[in-house]
């Protein structure tokens, strides 16, 4: 769990064009013995995780207090460097564009893992384990070096990474900054059936499994090609999972079958 909270957190910083330069780590825990294992078991995830992709965790602080007995937490942060203009934000701006879906595949282990790791634990998880997204470090660092070159050519139109929520998140919250951004009647259509998985799965899991190292990149039509070679050169996964229509609604199918229909007014504004 620690370790999937430093790739997420290289995500947030990479997704915008930006490469990280360095991790910080601000950890709450009890005063128990199991806390003195939990601690020592986060400790070992952030250091594995930071090691392994290569960038170093160079501050934090630890605070220690029995409220945290059954409710420890694992903050991050991360700085990192980028152009000015080579910023990428995460919206969708033009229709036509295409979502491409970047990385490991999607499973069932992370179904709700945001909702989960909110909650306080007992001796009895009742299967919450199985909630918890698996990290692997050595893909993240492919896609971190991807996600660099992708904004050093300038060829997204814009790029999310796939965190809380998973792909429903990413996919909605893309379109929405687009439609306050240009005032268009922005929309989508997502295809599940091209979304690469790890087994079968239902409609609904795939859409907010919070498997890890997953990105979501937009592209015009023309810059897709480009972006292609650039994933195979770093031997990643990819595929167009979606594309941006002047509908207004978010629609998604399954194996050619329309699973969900809704209009963008319904979901507010993407603050």
């Amino acid at each position: 769990g620690a370790a999937t909270g430093v790739g997420g957190i290289l995500r947030d910083i990479f997704t915008m064009g930006a490469r990280p330069i360095a991790l910080l780590d601000f950890l709450r825990f009890g005063t128990n013995k199991h806390s003195d294992k939990l601690l020592t078991d986060a400790i070992h995830g952030i250091a594995s995780y930071g090691n392994c992709i290569g960038i170093p965790n160079v501050g934090g602080d630890l605070y220690r207090d029995s409220t945290y007995d059954n409710n420890p937490l694992v903050n991050v942060g991360c700085l990192g460097l980028v152009k000015k203009d080579n910023i990428i934000y995460g919206n969708a701006l033009e229709e036509d564009s295409v979502l491409i879906y970047i990385g490991g595949k999607t499973g069932n282990e992370g179904i709700d893992g945001a909702a989960m790791a909110s909650k306080a634990f007992s001796s009895n998880t009742n299967g919450l384990e199985d909630n918890i997204q698996k990290s692997d470090p050595f893909l993240e660092k492919l896609l971190l070096e991807a996600c660099c070159e992708i904004a050093e050519k300038h060829l997204a139109e814009g790029m999310q990474d796939m965190g809380a929520g998973g792909l429903l998140c990413s996919t909605v919250e893309v379109v929405l900054r687009g439609r306050e951004k240009t005032k268009k009647n922005l929309g989508c259509n997502i295809y599940l059936n091209r979304v690469p998985l790890k087994c079968r799965m239902p409609p609904y899991n795939i859409l907010v499994s919070e498997s890890q190292e997953r990105m979501l990149v937009v592209a015009t039509k023309k810059n897709t090609q480009l972006i292609e070679r650039i994933l195979s050169k770093w031997d990643l996964e990819y595929k167009t999972i979606g594309i941006i229509n002047n509908t207004g609604k978010y629609r998604v199918y399954h194996n050619n079958e329309e699973v969900y229909d809704e209009c963008f007014t319904n979901y507010g504004n993407s603050t």
